[in-house]
Order: structure tokens, then C-alpha cells, then sequence
């Protein structure tokens, strides 16, 4: 029972970060993330779609907490000569999410203090040697989603269930350069 307060009040202090770090820009991270996202055709990301794409982000930054957290081994960590700490995320985000944390990432500060909040230090992409070792890690992320769905209330169309190795690889491939609205 203690575990599951503990984690909701993270997931609460997490949820709740202000991206923008409590100024009020016109291009909001938000907006941002909707307006880089285009295709030739001009078409862009609407805005509302930006936003629930930060908001499940936020959810696969939870997991990861709980998966560094509880792990025991802390094999995802190490130290730097200043004594800061980085994390290697321990599973690949979606493909859609994996879009929001590449752009949220480009604004540093913001994405720092997210990381010191949760991590006390910083959260760096996975980094597979196999395939295999890549969908086993995702497949690994799908099943903590779905044990913790009652607490994240996930937006499913944003975390998708890859039944084969082959069809993640496409779905990643793909979605890299395309238009998500």
C-alpha cells in the first residue's frame, strides 16, 4: 500500500511539472512540439494532440522511475566526476512518445530540471546492442503500462502493442518522419 501512495505522489509531482518553467512564452513547449511537427503540405500537429502526446511522455517517464527505482541492481546509473548522476532509460519509449521526447529534450533546461526532479539526475535515451534487446525492453515497458493502467490511465492509441519484433521496427521507422496529426 505504501508502495502505491509513493507512487502516485510522483506520478502527481511529475504530471504536474510546468515545461515551461513558470514563464508564459508565446510558443508554449507545447506549441512547439505542434508546429515542428509538419508535413511538405504545410499540415502541422494540432495543438491539443501536442499536448496529450507531452501528457503520455510524462507517463513514460514515470515508468521509468519505477523501473530505476525499484530496481535493486541499478545497473542504468552511473556517476560523473562531479558527482551528478545519469541514467540510461531502461526501455525504448513508443514511437509517438519517442517524437515529444526528442523535441523536449532540445530545450535543455526545462528537460534537466525534469530529470533532477524525478531522478535527481539525468535521464539519457536507451541504448540497445540487438534488436532484440530493443523490443524485449519495449515489450518489458508494455507490460509495467499495463500492471500500472489503473494509476496512468493511458491514452492506448499512444503506446502500441507490437505482436512481432518486425512491426515495432516498421512503426519506428515510419513514424520518425512522418505528420502525427
Amino acid at each position: 500500500m505504501v508502495e502505491f501512495k509513493e507512487q502516485r505522489k510522483l506520478l502527481s509531482k511529475i504530471m504536474q511539472f510546468d515545461l515551461n518553467l513558470g514563464q508564459k512564452p508565446v510558443l508554449t513547449i507545447c506549441k512547439r512540439l505542434a508546429r515542428e511537427n509538419s508535413n511538405d503540405a504545410g499540415d502541422t500537429l494540432n495543438v491539443a494532440t501536442a499536448n496529450i502526446m507531452i501528457l503520455e511522455f510524462k507517463k513514460y517517464l514515470f515508468l521509468c522511475a519505477i523501473r530505476l527505482i525499484y530496481d535493486k541492481e541499478k545497473k542504468y546509473e552511473t556517476v560523473t566526476p562531479d558527482g551528478k548522476y545519469i541514467y540510461r532509460a531502461p526501455f525504448p519509449a513508443p514511437p509517438i512518445i519517442e517524437k515529444a521526447w526528442d523535441m523536449i529534450i532540445l530545450y535543455s533546461d526545462a528537460y534537466i530540471q525534469l530529470c533532477n526532479t524525478i531522478f535527481n539526475g539525468f535521464l539519457d535515451k536507451p541504448k540497445f546492442d540487438t534488436e532484440e534487446e530493443e523490443f524485449s525492453g519495449y515489450d518489458h515497458m508494455f507490460r509495467l503500462l499495463n500492471r500500472k493502467r489503473r494509476l496512468l490511465h493511458p491514452f492506448w492509441n499512444f503506446w502500441p502493442k507490437y505482436a512481432k519484433k518486425a512491426y515495432y521496427f516498421k512503426d519506428k521507422n515510419e513514424t520518425r518522419n512522418v505528420l502525427l496529426s
